[in-house]
């Protein structure tokens, strides 16, 4: 009986800390001699907002989550042309696991691998 009872309580809890999408995000494959690109997401219910930084600078992202799946836009410009690159791809344990692709572009979405930012413990 108490057995049952563990294990009813466990599948109602499992929700409960079910990881997020949300956090900093650095590539699974830094260069460790140099500055990580970093990316940012903020959620709010079916939304993800947040930015994604490298040496050229910080530029915003906009676009959708849904529970560990994530779908985003991200818009730069170089030499005055402006560019939207589509992520999409979902949460696989401490990882984020998206594919890259130009907007009209007649190239196979790129992977790519981030995973979480450690922060330094105090």
């Amino acid at each position: 009986m108490i057995v049952r009872w563990i294990a009813l309580l466990s599948l109602m809890l499992v929700p409960a800390f079910a990881e997020s999408v949300a956090g900093t995000w650095i590539p699974a494959r830094a260069n460790p001699n140099q500055r990580p690109p970093k990316l940012v997401l903020i959620v709010d219910g079916g939304k993800v907002t947040g930015s994604f930084t490298n040496g050229s600078g910080k530029l915003p992202l906009s676009g959708t989550v849904d529970g560990n799946n994530i779908s985003f836009i991200l818009e730069a410009a170089k030499d005055g042309r402006a560019s939207r690159f589509k992520y999409e791809g979902g949460l696989s344990g401490d990882e984020l696991k998206l594919t890259i692709q130009r907007e009209g572009s007649d190239t196979p979405p790129r992977p790519i691998t981030m995973k979480r930012e450690q922060t330094a413990s105090k």
